[in-house]
């Protein structure tokens, strides 16, 4: 008899492959080191960040040279001026080859806005907060620009500013019709941004009557005073009725001047209080 033959078929094992894995995680952070694409409108590698409209999330160094204007790239965000030996310009694209939502920010790196002007301008008919053009002009300021699609609009960056406050001891100067030396105490201040308020005494004792009378104060911050107006306050003697004084600035020596017309010759004490412009 012939005898029967069976066959077996033994099952295949697959070949390892290598790993694919393209993310790790530890906790609440997730790792690849391939370029990220998040719904075609997000791409991330290891170099930056861009948008659907082509934004990179990365810094563009701007170093003014006389009368220079940097225009704005489409993948530009973040604008740093790094120089400031002449006045800079920055020109925005237009919003509607931008798209709506598109941001860029501006940015004083070397602390001179208070001085030399940063100006960022409008393409076309295009405005921003509805003027052509808008100004940095705070040392390390800075301004955010978005647009909307047809226009630009800001969002202040420092919307608190400098804030600062102390106290000091004003220095004396330029006194004119007195028996001795005003005396002035310790002054408090506050700045906010570039505006500063002052406040404080002294006492001053008059030689004659019916006379012009004044002195000078040191300020606290200093300023480049331009005009007079750029500095203002009043001055009083609580104890003799009508006695008061203004006060304006002195463009020659940068200080606080106090003026009046004695009515008085006694040593009397004196309160005061003035704000002026850091210029």
């Amino acid at each position: 008899m012939e005898k029967l033959h069976e066959q077996f078929y033994l099952p295949l094992t697959p070949e390892p492959h290598p790993s694919q894995q393209d993310f790790s995680s530890t906790g609440n952070v997730l790792r690849t080191d391939k370029t990220f694409n998040v719904k075609d409108k997000y791409i991330f590698n290891d170099k930056e960040a861009i948008n659907r409209y082509g934004q990179t999330f990365g810094r563009f160094a701007f170093s003014t040279l006389n009368g220079s204007v940097y225009t704005v790239a489409v993948s530009d965000y973040l604008i740093g001026v790094t120089s400031l030996s002449y006045a800079a310009s920055v020109g925005l694209p237009r919003p509607k080859d931008v798209g709506p939502g598109k941001t860029y920010l501006v940015k004083d790196e070397v602390g001179s806005a208070g001085s030399t002007t940063i100006t960022i301008l409008s393409t076309g008919e295009e405005n921003i907060d509805g003027a052509s053009s808008a100004t940095i002009t705070q040392n390390y300021g800075s301004k955010k620009f978005y647009s909307d699609g047809s226009n630009w609009f800001t969002h202040d960056t420092n919307p608190a500013q400098i804030i600062q406050s102390g106290v000091y001891v004003p220095t004396r100067s330029a006194e004119v019709n007195q028996d001795a030396n005003v005396s002035p105490t310790e002054a408090q201040y506050m700045r906010v941004g570039n505006t500063v308020t002052v406040s404080g005494g002294f006492t001053f004792n008059p030689t004659l009557t019916a006379t012009a009378t004044s002195f000078e104060l040191s300020l606290p911050v200093a300023s480049n005073l331009g005009a007079e107006e750029d500095l203002a306050g009043t001055s009083f003697a609580g104890a003799i009725a009508g006695m008061g004084g203004a006060i304006k600035g002195s463009v020659a020596n940068n200080t606080a001047v106090f003026f009046w017309i004695s009515s008085d010759i006694t040593n009397q004490p004196w309160s005061y209080t003035y704000s002026y412009q850091i210029i």
